[in-house]
């Protein structure tokens, strides 16, 4: 039982022996092979080189910068205080205003407003002053494809004005088609927000460096100044409601006066009860006039000055500069992946046409063997 057993081991043992020396064996036949095949992996590897370094440099390049600003929650506190400061006097201020949602500012940035104000604003881009719109259609080549598809009306359409609402139907066409390929359509910008740090980041991005730079640079201040009017209008208007308010103070408080020294000029300083009456009923008015009118003076000088000195909106964190980052890969790293997409190709190809070889070998073996 045991010289059995025993050898059943040795048998094993043998088995795998061979099985380990005929797979070395293999590999070794595919090793001489490859390395006879020299050329032809080069040549895969030349191919795959030269592929990809082409394809790199017929690619344009895509620039890519950013802006990042922080939310001046300050500022919200120091409205809130002025539109209490304005309601003490029955007027409507900003005791509502609040921070900015940041949902609300994405929907805002894709809104057609901003898109108009962005878009039909003037730029320098290629050499040329035009409006943003105008380099935007020979950026995305609006003509290119207008003229593939056969349409003649915008196949060589530029803008001409920046006033919206005096657009005909075509000039609304384009606008359209820009403001979608501008939010929609693989957007040239995107919107992200830090909550940790608060920082709110607007990137773009095109095949145009100073598109490119213009367009994040102009979203930002187009958001800036709408955020910065809506901020400031409601204590704006308070300011000028005060203001009335306290001219129709001095009116009456003039009156008052002109009635006081009429009075004294037509009695010659002979001033008789009733008239005496009057008089200190003018002056107790006038009194009380000049208390109320200077109060508001006071107060509207205040509200100018808090206005006035209001920290922005948004301060600025980091705004663009020139070069811009350029984006894509080096020829040496396309010359490296090329390398190495071209050789495991030609490895592979040359390994399948070597078993399919083998393979017809060993029938035309068998065949031989079973004739």
């Amino acid at each position: 039982m045991d010289n059995y057993q025993s050898s059943e081991a040795e048998d094993a043992n043998i088995r795998r022996e061979v099985s380990l020396r005929e797979i070395i064996l293999v590999i070794r036949s595919y090793v001489i092979y490859l390395w006879r095949k020299v050329f032809w992996l080069l040549l895969f590897v030349l191919i795959g080189v030269a592929y990809f370094v082409v394809k790199a440099n017929l690619t344009p390049a895509v620039y890519a910068t950013q802006t990042s600003f922080m939310v001046n929650e300050s500022d919200a506190g120091a409205m809130a205080g002025m539109g209490n400061l304005l309601s003490q006097f029955g007027f409507g201020g900003g005791a509502k205003q609040g921070g900015v949602n940041f949902a609300q500012l994405v929907e805002l940035s894709n809104s057609r407003l901003i898109a108009q104000r962005v878009l039909f604003d003037s730029a320098f881009v290629n050499g040329r002053d035009d409006l943003l719109a105008n380099h935007m259609i020979d950026v995305y080549e609006y003509h290119e494809y207008y003229r593939e598809a056969g349409s003649t009306l915008l196949q060589d359409f530029y803008f001409t004005h920046d006033s919206i609402a005096g657009f005909s139907e075509l000039e609304n066409r384009m606008f359209l088609q820009l403001h979608y390929r501008l939010t929609q359509d693989d957007p040239p910008f995107q919107i992200t927000y830090n909550g940790e740090i608060g920082i709110v980041t607007i990137q773009a991005s095109s095949v145009n460096e100073m598109f490119t730079y213009h367009l994040v640079n102009k979203l930002y201040e187009v958001i800036e100044d709408f955020y910065t009017a809506k901020s400031n209008t409601p204590q704006a208007r308070s300011i000028k409601v005060l203001q009335a308010r306290a001219d129709s103070l001095g009116q009456e408080l003039r009156q008052r006066e002109y009635q006081l020294s009429s009075m004294e000029d037509r009695t010659l300083g002979l001033i008789g009860s009733q008239a005496r009456v009057r008089m200190s009923r003018i002056q107790r008015e006038a009194s009380l006039i000049s208390g109320i009118y200077t109060e508001v003076l006071k107060n509207i000088e205040t509200t100018r000055f808090m206005l006035n000195n209001a920290q922005p909106v948004f301060v600025v964190v980091d705004r663009p500069i020139l070069p811009l980052f350029k984006t894509g890969s080096s020829n040496l790293l396309n010359g490296i992946v090329g390398a190495i997409f071209g050789g495991f190709f030609g490895v592979l190809l040359l390994v399948l046409i070597k078993i399919y070889r083998d393979v017809v070998h060993s029938d035309a073996v068998d065949r031989i063997v079973i004739q």
